[in-house]
């Protein structure tokens, strides 16, 4: 199937509606999935607790270099500062 008129280093509205005219008759586009609200939660709800876990070292390291820097060396005491002996 050749196409006139379109050009791929052109990008406009009008191009771009025409292609995907041209894509939904032809079969060729995916339904897009809209997800319910409770999906909507939980995915943000994991994506918070995903980043809240990768920042959390880099918290600890910050309380520990500020005990450091203040004075108070907790390492030579304690081998883990938010551990159970911390």
């Amino acid at each position: 199937m050749i196409l006139r008129g379109f050009c791929a280093s052109i990008k406009t509205e009008c191009v771009d509606s025409k292609w995907l005219a041209i894509l939904a008759r032809a079969g060729l586009l995916q339904l897009s999935r809209v997800l319910s609200q409770p999906y909507v939660d939980i995915r943000e709800i994991s994506l918070l607790y995903i980043k809240v876990t990768d920042d959390a070292p880099d918290y600890k390291n910050r309380v520990q270099k500020l005990f450091t820097e203040s004075g108070f060396n907790l390492s030579c005491v304690v081998t883990e500062i938010f551990g159970v002996s911390g």
